[in-house]
């Protein structure tokens, strides 16, 4: 059940986007992440091919029927390479918004006032939340050249595999919003979702699915801050506070 709990929590969040008070903050991430997968679209169409000369001119003749293999070994290698970059740059030019919106929706959730926000605060708060952003990427990146191999080398139990790294790494990423709000340290909050792995690998499954559906893509990032937000008001908080 922990898992259905954790999924849903996605598709609570949606719920919220459309709440007055909140849309702003929605509205920023939209656009970034419209701009940024747009533009990775727009790369990766333009490069299938090049790809495909390269994969000609490489393979002699004889063995040219592997090109059809190969080729979209290389557009998911690339893909992957170019989405996680994206991603990542994305989260880290939208962290300060995301931490706003996660605080914004948990005052809502607890109908508790909301300190005043101003753009100075906001760029206060930048060092802090781009330290987490780095301490995440460090967690991140040798785990992700592990997967990363472990997708190419094992048929079908890698790119399981690979989803599971995915869907793991995106329920941390957002999970990890409302805790920085309330200052609890990166190494508690992940401890926190490894003592609650079933809701929060269902959290994290939710988004990934979603992450592949375009132009729903684009709300994902949001609508995971707001669930994410959720999921700590009625779930994580106490457990938090134990730890």
């Amino acid at each position: 059940m922990s898992f259905f709990t954790g999924f849903n929590y996605l598709f609570r969040g949606m719920q919220l986007l459309t709440t007055p008070g909140l849309r702003t903050f929605v509205w920023v991430p939209f656009i970034v992440n419209l701009l940024l997968f747009g533009g990775v679209f727009w790369f990766l169409l333009g490069e299938v091919e090049q790809w495909q000369q390269v994969v000609n001119d490489f393979l002699p003749s004889w063995l040219q029927w592997l090109s059809g293999f190969l080729l979209p070994l290389i557009i998911v290698t690339m893909a992957l390479f170019v989405y996680f970059l994206f991603t990542t740059l994305a989260n880290w030019i939208l962290a300060p918004f995301n931490g706003l919106l996660s605080e914004k929706v948990e005052h809502y959730l607890t109908q508790q006032s909301a300190p005043p926000t101003s753009a100075l605060s906001l760029l206060k708060d930048v060092p802090r939340v781009l330290s987490r952003e780095f301490q995440k990427l460090v967690y991140f990146i040798p785990r992700f050249f592990v997967f990363a191999l472990l997708f190419f080398v094992l048929p079908v139990f890698g790119q399981l595999l690979w989803f599971c790294f995915t869907a793991w790494v995106l329920a941390i990423q957002f999970s990890d919003y409302p805790f920085d709000n309330h200052k609890i340290p990166f190494a508690s909050m992940r401890r926190v979702l490894s003592q609650n792995p079933s809701m929060a690998f269902g959290f994290g499954t939710a988004i990934a699915l979603l992450t592949f559906i375009p132009i729903i893509n684009f709300i994902v990032m949001p609508a995971a801050v707001c669930g994410s937000t959720v999921m700590w008001v009625e779930s994580l908080k106490d457990k938090s506070d134990a730890n």
